[in-house]
C-alpha cells in the first residue's frame, strides 16, 4: 500500500447516551462512529485520530478493520473533532479522511417498550414486521420505530375490528421516538357485527338495508321490509321474530333475519256503465268511455268494450275508443278492465248502455195493387213499383191519379194507401226498410143495347162501368108491337132479367121481333 489517501469516509452516524443507572464519574460518554469499508486488497485496519480542537489530534486509536467504532471515556457534553486513517500489511497509512465532529454522550439507555391492541390480540405492524397483539421489545431510548395497523381486521365470522386511535395520538402508521421510560403504545379498535338481511321468497319484497352490513358493537341498527305489488309483509325469522317493521336491534353480537312475504289474491273492480249516444246511423262512428276501474294491488288497467252485436273492442290502457256498426238494430254496449300485468284478472262486466242504430239509408217502395200504375213521388211521375233509397226520419210526397185508364173497357180507381193516408200526403222515412202500396179497385164496362133499337129497351142501358166480381141484372122490356126473343153477346137464353157477371168487358143485346 502507498503513502496516499485511501477511499475511506467517516461518517458521524449516531450520537447518543448508553447509561443504564448513575456513572460514579464524569468520564463515562461516548461517541459513536461509522465510515464507507476501503476495498483495496491489501487493507489491514483503520486508525482513528481525534482531539478536542480541530485538526488537533492526539494518539490514535488502533480499532482494526471494522467499519464502525464506539469511542468512549469521553467528557460528557464535550465536542471533540475525528478524523479516519487506513493502513495495510505494509504499515503505509493513508491520508485523513473528512473531519467530523460530535458532542460526546452517555452509554446507550435499553427500555422496556409494548406494543398492543384495544381489544387485545389484533395484528401490529412494527418497524415493517407484523405481530399479534400485545407485543413486547427492547429500544434503545432516542431511537426511532414504525408502527402500523390495518383496518378493518376480521376476527370469528361475522366480526371484524375497525381502527379508531394510538394512545400516543399519532396516525394509523407513524414512527414513535422511544423514551426514556417503559412505555405502552396501544391501538384501540372499535368492535363490529354484522348484519345479515334476506328475503324468505324471492319476488315477495325486498329488505333494507340489504345482504350484509356491519354495525358497531351495541348500536341499534333498523332494518325495514318492504313488500312487492301482490304481496304483503308477514314477519320476521332467524335473530328476530314478529311482524314489527321496521325493526329495530341491538347488534351485540353476530345476526341474520329474513323477512317473510305472503301472496294478496288481486282483484279488479267493475268499471262505470260506458257513456256516449243512444241513437245514430249505421255506418257512423260513435265514441264511447268508461272507467272508475281499480285493482287492490294499485296495478295499472286495460278496457275494453262488448259492442252488442258480438264483437269487442281492443284491449286498451285507454279508457275511451270508437264503434261503427253496420246494421240497423238495438245494442248494448258494456265495458270491463283487466290488470295491465296479469291479464287473467278481469273485472265483471259493467252495465249496458243502449245504443239504437237505423240504417244510413232506408229502401222505400211506393208501388200500385194491382202494380204498373201511375204514382206520383216528391212531384214526380213514376210507374209503380218504384224504389228510392231516403234518409231515415226524412219526409217525402206521394200521390196517385182515380181513374186510371187500363186496356179498353178497364179502368182502376184509387181505394186506399196501404200506410193509411190520403191518396196524397207525406211520409216520414222509418228506420227499416218500408213499401207504400196504392190500392186500387179494378172496373169494367156494360153495354147493353137492344136490337131492333125501336124493338124495345134494356135495363141498365148503354156503356156503365162496374167492378170486377160484381152481377149486374140486365132487363130487357119490348116496345108495343114486338116481343123479347132472347140474349146474345156476353149473355144468351130468353132468362129475363139476365144475371152478368162482371169479370171482364161484357157486351148485352137484347133481341125483339114484331109481333105478328
Amino acid at each position: 500500500m502507498k503513502n496516499h489517501p485511501f477511499r475511506t469516509s467517516l461518517i458521524l452516524i449516531v450520537i447518543y447516551l448508553v447509561l443504564t443507572g448513575v456513572l460514579p464519574f464524569a468520564w463515562a460518554a461516548q461517541i459513536r462512529l461509522a465510515w464507507d469499508a476501503n476495498d483495496e486488497p491489501d487493507l489491514v485496519g483503520y486508525k482513528l485520530y481525534y482531539g478536542t480542537v480541530s485538526h488537533s489530534y492526539g494518539t490514535p486509536v488502533n480499532v482494526g478493520n471494522v467499519v464502525d467504532y464506539t469511542l468512549t471515556g469521553l467528557t460528557q457534553g464535550q465536542t471533540y473533532y475525528l478524523s479516519l486513517t487506513a493502513y495495510d500489511s505494509s504499515n503505509n497509512e493513508s491520508d485523513h479522511s473528512t473531519e467530523v465532529s460530535g458532542a460526546a454522550t452517555d452509554p446507550v439507555q435499553n427500555v422496556a417498550i409494548t406494543v398492543t391492541t384495544q381489544p387485545t390480540g389484533r395484528q401490529v405492524v412494527v418497524d415493517g414486521t407484523s405481530y399479534t397483539a400485545p407485543r413486547n421489545f427492547t429500544w434503545v431510548a432516542g431511537s426511532s420505530h414504525n408502527v402500523s395497523v390495518s383496518s378493518p381486521q376480521n376476527g370469528t365470522p361475522g366480526t371484524r375490528y375497525i381502527y379508531s386511535s394510538w394512545s400516543d395520538g399519532g396516525g394509523q402508521t407513524h414512527n414513535i421516538t422511544v423514551p426514556s421510560a417503559a412505555t405502552t403504545y396501544t391501538a384501540s379498535f372499535t368492535t363490529q357485527f354484522s348484519l345479515t338481511t334476506s328475503v324468505g321468497a324471492s319476488g315477495g319484497g325486498t329488505v333494507t338495508p340489504s345482504g350484509e352490513t356491519w354495525h358497531n358493537s351495541g348500536a341499534n341498527a333498523q332494518v325495514a321490509a318492504t313488500a312487492n305489488a301482490g304481496y304483503s309483509f308477514s314477519g320476521w325469522s332467524g335473530d328476530a321474530s314478529g311482524i314489527t317493521n321496521p325493526l329495530t336491534m341491538t347488534m351485540n353480537a353476530r345476526k341474520s333475519v329474513t323477512a317473510s312475504f305472503s301472496t294478496i289474491t288481486e282483484t279488479v273492480s267493475t268499471p262505470t256503465t260506458p257513456s256516449g249516444p243512444t241513437s245514430g246511423s249505421a255506418g257512423t262512428s260513435y265514441s264511447y268511455s268508461t272507467g272508475g276501474a281499480s285493482s287492490n294491488l294499485g296495478h295499472a288497467l286495460q278496457y275494453r268494450f262488448d259492442w252488442g252485436d258480438g264483437t269487442y273492442s281492443a284491449w286498451s290502457s285507454s279508457t275511451a275508443t270508437s264503434k261503427s256498426w253496420a246494421s240497423a238494430g238495438s245494442y248494448s254496449v258494456k265495458a270491463q278492465a283487466r290488470c295491465a300485468t296479469h291479464n287473467a284478472v278481469v273485472s265483471a262486466w259493467s252495465s249496458g248502455h243502449p245504443m239504437t242504430i237505423i240504417p244510413s239509408a232506408v229502401s222505400c217502395t211506393v208501388t200500385t195493387s194491382p202494380s204498373g200504375l201511375a204514382v206520383t213521388v216528391d212531384g214526380a211521375p213514376y210507374t209503380g213499383p218504384q224504389s228510392f233509397d231516403w234518409a231515415p226520419g226524412s219526409s217525402h210526397s206521394i200521390s196517385v191519379s182515380s181513374p186510371q185508364n187500363g186496356t179498353t173497357g178497364t179502368r182502376y180507381v184509387y181505394s186506399s194507401w196501404s200506410d193509411g193516408g190520403g191518396q196524397t200526403h207525406s211520409v216520414t222515412v222509418p228506420a227499416t226498410n218500408e213499401t207504400y202500396t196504392a190500392n186500387f179497385s179494378i172496373q169494367h164496362t156494360l153495354t147493353a143495347s137492344a136490337d131492333p133499337s125501336g124493338g124495345g129497351t134494356v135495363n141498365p142501358s148503354g156503356e156503365r162501368w162496374y167492378t170486377r166480381g160484381d152481377n149486374v141484372d140486365v132487363t130487357a122490356a119490348p116496345n108495343s108491337g114486338y116481343s123479347f126473343t132472347g140474349w146474345s153477346g156476353s149473355a144468351s137464353g130468353t132468362t129475363n132479367p139476365v144475371r152478368v157477371s162482371m169479370d171482364g168487358v161484357k157486351t148485352v143485346t137484347a133481341n125483339f121481333s114484331q109481333s105478328q
